[in-house]
């Protein structure tokens, strides 16, 4: 196997578990990413998003 395919192969498993947790441990999984997102945000993280959701608003509207 080459060293892409192995790659592919353990993000590919990743993927699975995440998406497991997710939709079977829900309320778990949202209260972790959640810990983790609120460690980074910032008043300049958050404007960032902010001004990133009004240029989506604005493409997805034309």
């Amino acid at each position: 196997m080459k060293d892409h395919e192995i790659v592919i192969n353990e993000l590919s498993e990743l993927f699975r578990t995440l998406s497991w947790y997710a939709g079977n441990k829900t309320e778990e999984f949202a209260d972790q990413l959640i810990a983790k997102v609120r460690k980074f945000q910032t008043p300049e993280i958050t404007e960032l998003f902010k001004e990133i959701n009004g240029k989506c608003k604005k493409e997805n509207n034309s």
